[in-house]
């Protein structure tokens, strides 16, 4: 649920509406979006190689956009304003002139909405089986797409800072980059064809995003601890998951139409973010387990004991401290549930529900689950719990 795919489709439709000159509103933003996650939920659904072939062809795209952002950075940046005939509005004696409260639940809350920068490098871990040679592949990709994205991000806060007011910078919200591009190249193609390709990119993301729930929602049938375990695990009807494909689609379109009027955005990146620091704590606390029952054994990736522990520590801060002080909801949306406690609440409900199916329902009506392996007919073999009665063990 919580899988970075309402974000990119807010993301879309406000560049995408922007882009065509459309006025743009809290609900044809979320319709626009929506249209697309459909429309991506129905190519990979229909085959998973064209689904690929958009992706890796938008992520080329990307790649281009990318270098073109740094080149602006550059230009921006780099070059005396005689050159670039672009006014700095960058000066010292103006840098802290915005004031703003920062505290422990605040500063965490920005960490946590910074993190989402690398949602997408992250997600490539949940689909490692689907790379070839992943050690290979990882051990090179790995650390230049990291590099890439620190000169990437570096480079274009820089060209904001340079050439956007930041009254104007504090007022454009998901838009700034059409901003910056605007500014820099006009209106034909900075505002109208380099904000497209921003779109674009963005929908590229959905179409990499949704793939990967899918296929991490579907190991999570594929173990049976859910109901209708064996259809939401099967690649019906062609091969591909399509149903839980439509689970993502169905759960996104809930909680975008069903939010209410404010930015949305924030609230849900912090919210699809939240939790993943809880897993990312207690991965890396997995990583010592795993290293004191099996100390022979030696990862071909391995990390450093001295960074797992502070990967530990800045998760523990990051789940602790918006629980800490004022509600940490962007502004306009502070009647709302802070973001943290409902992340934790579906966790709960999670943990609730796998209580009462593996504990408490079999001690009071007295069976056991056996699991069972059971093949399906596109040939994956998934897990099916059945209920043995006490009774039959005399």
């Amino acid at each position: 649920m919580f899988g970075f795919t309402i974000s990119n489709i807010l993301v879309f439709g406000e560049y995408f509406l922007h882009a065509l000159g459309i006025k743009t509103s809290d609900w044809n933003i979320r319709w626009t979006g929506l249209l697309l996650l459909y429309i991506t939920c129905a190519f990979h659904g229909v085959s998973v190689h064209h689904g690929i072939r958009i992706q890796n062809f938008i992520g080329g795209l990307k790649l281009i956009l990318a270098a073109v952002i740094v080149l602006t950075g550059l230009w921006v940046t780099v070059l005396p304003q005689s050159v670039t005939n672009i006014e700095s509005q960058l000066h010292m004696s103006s840098f802290f002139e915005t004031k703003t409260q920062i505290t422990l639940g605040s500063f965490a809350s920005a960490v946590i909405k910074g993190t989402f920068a690398c949602a997408g490098w992250n997600s490539i871990h949940t689909v490692t089986n689907e790379i070839k040679d992943p050690y290979r592949t990882l051990k090179i990709a790995g650390p230049i797409s990291l590099l890439i994205i620190t000169v990437t991000y570096l480079f274009i806060n820089m060209a904001y800072l340079v050439v956007i007011p930041d009254q104007e910078i504090m007022q454009s919200g998901q838009l700034i980059g059409s901003l910056l591009f605007e500014k820099i190249f006009g209106f034909r193609i900075g505002r109208q064809f380099l904000t497209i390709a921003s779109a674009v990119c963005t929908a590229g993301n959905v179409f990499v995003v949704l793939y990967t729930i899918s296929r991490v929602s579907q190991e999570v049938f594929r173990e049976g601890f859910l109901p209708f375990s064996r259809f939401m695990s099967s690649n019906w009807p062609r091969g591909a998951p399509l149903p839980t494909l439509l689970l993502s689609c169905t759960l996104s379109t809930i909680v975008v139409l069903g939010s209410p009027h404010g930015d949305v955005y924030n609230y849900v990146v912090s919210l699809e973010s939240y939790p993943q620091q809880i897993f990312v704590a207690l991965c890396a606390v997995g990583v010592f387990i795993m290293r004191k029952r099996y100390p022979n054994f030696v990862a071909p990736i391995r990390s450093t004991i001295l960074g797992t522990i502070v990967v530990i520590l800045i998760s523990v801060y990051l789940v602790v401290m918006p629980l800490v002080g004022d509600n940490p909801n962007p502004k306009d949306l502070k009647n709302w549930l802070p973001y943290p406690y409902v992340g934790l609440l579906s966790l709960a409900l999670a943990g609730i529900y796998w209580l009462c199916m593996f504990e408490a329902g079999p001690r009071l009506f007295s069976y056991h689950l056996i699991p069972e392996e059971t093949k399906l007919d596109d040939g994956l073999v998934i897990t099916q719990w059945s209920k043995i009665y006490n009774n039959r063990f005399g």
